[in-house]
């Protein structure tokens, strides 16, 4: 998922896969890991964020599905001995640390104006097959969930953008190119969930939206897979800070179709000019063969909208979250998690016990922090 090679992913195929783990190292220097807890704290509680002490993340939930089904992905056995809904119970016990936290989590789900292509493949209109049981244990964590017009992706990047989430908690690279300003990830190769890789845009590395543009209509991308045939990774990463992408960027942004079309003919020759003559030296070496590759129609102005203008409840105000709710601090229902996961889970006169182990803990923090601030 997202642009191909900005980080690692969940994807399909393990040459997409092996494409994605080669640029990851690129985000590395704008990243610092940290603790959840205590990035709640430090950001929440001691600088009284929201005059709640509250830090709101946004959690992309497509990604948490996945990863919850990945756990299990070719292991059938595994999968036939871990008892009842496997994958919803993965998600539990991630719902229950991130309510340890502290942290306001509000879960983004697409919506029903998404677009119908993404990485060559139609769009399944549906939800989830886990999105009702899910949404079910969030609101009785506590949590909140919002449906996006489009992509969920987008939706979290405006929102993270307005300041009405302060973090986007996502393993999807498309946020970057969304325009998301703070971002976390958990790391794949850790079984700490309380550690979290944290981007600002306060770093000069930062991945701005018009390179990541750039990097997904060259190199590949969720509505352009195949790039440019014959510009990999190298060339893409060297010319992603340059006039080249932030013009293309602002001229999608801005100008109307008649005009994209005009500015489109001029740029793809200013391109063609710095493969072949490389005038600033970013490149290091000339590419012609490339340059006499690049076809009239690149890139597609209705792709580019897409990157550069995706659906979000800025546009569609009928999909306007009532974020005021979020600044309250919210507090996990016994009451309501113990029915569901004797249902799901099947945990019968363990319920206690399990209610004890993973969801008191929580509700304990959380409660303090009600009777603190309100």
């Amino acid at each position: 998922m997202g642009v191909h090679n900005l980080w690692k992913v969940p994807v399909q195929g393990i040459i997409q896969l092996l494409l994605l783990i080669l640029i990851f190292k690129t985000l590395q220097p704008c990243s610092e890991t940290k603790s959840l807890t205590e990035l709640a704290i430090q950001e929440g509680f001691e600088a009284l964020r929201h005059g709640t002490g509250i830090v709101i993340v946004g959690v992309d939930a497509s990604t948490w599905f996945y990863e919850s089904q990945a756990a299990f992905t070719g292991r059938g056995h595994v999968h036939a001995q871990a008892g009842l809904n496997p994958e919803l119970h993965v998600l539990f016990f991630r719902l229950a640390e991130l309510s340890r936290s502290t942290v306001q989590a509000v879960f983004v789900f697409d919506g029903p104006k998404r677009p119908k292509i993404k990485r060559n493949k139609a769009v399944r209109p549906l939800p989830h097959w886990l999105t009702s049981r899910f949404v079910q244990l969030v609101k009785g964590f506590g949590f909140h969930c919002h449906t996006a017009p489009g992509e969920a992706e987008a939706e979290l990047a405006y929102l993270n953008q307005i300041h009405a989430i302060d973090l986007v908690l996502t393993s999807d690279s498309d946020i970057f190119l969304f325009g998301a300003t703070h971002v976390m990830r958990r790391p794949k190769d850790s079984h700490d969930l309380d550690r979290v890789e944290v981007y600002s845009k306060s770093h000069k590395k930062f991945p701005t939206p018009a390179a990541c543009v750039f990097m997904a209509i060259t190199n590949g991308g969720d509505y352009t897979p195949n790039g440019l045939r014959g510009c990999g990774l190298q060339i893409s990463s060297k010319l992603r800070f340059s006039p080249l992408a932030t013009s293309l960027y602002d001229a999608v942004r801005n100008l109307s179709s008649s005009a994209l079309d005009l500015f489109l003919s001029g740029w793809r020759d200013e391109f063609r000019n710095e493969l072949i003559n490389d005038p600033q030296g970013r490149l290091g070496r000339t590419y012609p063969s490339l340059s006499g590759q690049i076809p009239d129609t690149f890139p597609e102005p209705r792709m580019l909208k897409l990157y550069c203008c995706p659906l979000t409840s800025h546009a569609d105000l009928s999909f306007t979250p009532n974020s005021s709710d979020w600044l309250v601090p919210s507090i996990p229902s016994t009451e309501e998690l113990a029915p569901l996961c004797d249902s799901f889970f099947g945990w019968g006169p363990d319920i206690l016990k399990q209610m004890a182990s993973h969801v008191w803990e929580g509700q304990f923090i959380r409660q303090l922090l009600r009777v603190r601030f309100l």
